[in-house]
């Protein structure tokens, strides 16, 4: 009877608060500095698995655990990893130094989709300062139309303040479809099937190695819509690193 008391006591009491302490080891501050002095202990394995859970878990980083967690996946030759860490570095700092890098090692294994044009460029510039354009645009926005209101009130014409004010909204929404939701994506698979349509069924179009970038337009529950040479077609979201 002592025996099955005690045992209730442990399964009820004692379990919980040590489940409690054991979760509560996980949290991002205390994952990235374990990660950290595994990193400066030189175990890179170690510290690359506790940076990943890191990112996947929690969806936390910093550039300097960016560019840790990319130095320990290239040593590994985890490229497609390494090039997955780099090129979310670089949505963050934009370096010559950087690109580069980036550049330089899709090119050692071959790997299309990491050169970034003029428009990219634009695009990742502006992304960091989205919300600030965002809310310009938007008071611009208000103010013109509160002055049509008071010129339609006044049955004045709205002649150019109209004009205007559909620039300043069509802006807006333009902004917002292309900056907050462009995204980049690397295989992270072996092989990934890219298909005609959403559906395992669908038309095979070709086969993706692992590394390979694609440019991602939306995403379809498990389903990623990726453009490639003028080209359309879907990947399963598992496939992929997901450049956000």
């Amino acid at each position: 009877m002592q025996k099955i008391i005690r045992d209730i006591f442990l399964i009820f009491f004692v379990s919980p608060v040590f489940s409690g302490i054991s979760l509560g080891q996980n949290t991002p501050d205390k994952l990235l500095n374990y990660a950290d002095s595994l990193y400066a202990q030189g175990k890179y394995k170690e510290a690359g698995i506790a940076y990943q859970q890191l990112l996947e878990q929690h969806h936390s980083y910093s550039p300097q655990m960016l560019a840790k967690a990319a130095f320990i996946a290239e040593g590994t030759n985890n490229y497609d990893e390494a090039l997955y860490y780099l090129n979310l570095l670089y949505t963050r700092q934009h370096s010559e130094a950087l690109y580069n890098k980036i550049t330089d090692l899709a090119a050692r294994y071959e790997l299309p989709g990491y050169a970034v044009a003029d428009e990219e460029f634009l695009v990742l510039a502006l992304r960091r300062y989205i919300y600030l354009w965002g809310s310009l645009l938007m008071l611009v926005a208000g103010l013109l139309t509160w002055y049509i209101f008071r010129r339609y009130r006044r049955k004045k014409t709205l002649g150019t303040a109209a004009i205007m004010w559909v620039i300043a909204v069509a802006t807006v929404i333009y902004a917002i479809q292309t900056f907050l939701h462009r995204q980049k994506a690397i295989i992270r698979s072996e092989k990934a099937f890219i298909m005609s349509a959403p559906a395992a069924g669908a038309e095979l179009m070709f086969t993706a190695q692992k590394g390979h970038c694609f440019r991602v337009t939306n995403s379809r529950d498990i389903w990623c819509c990726v453009q490639w040479n003028d080209k359309t077609g879907y990947v399963r979201r598992n496939n992929l690193w997901m450049i956000e």
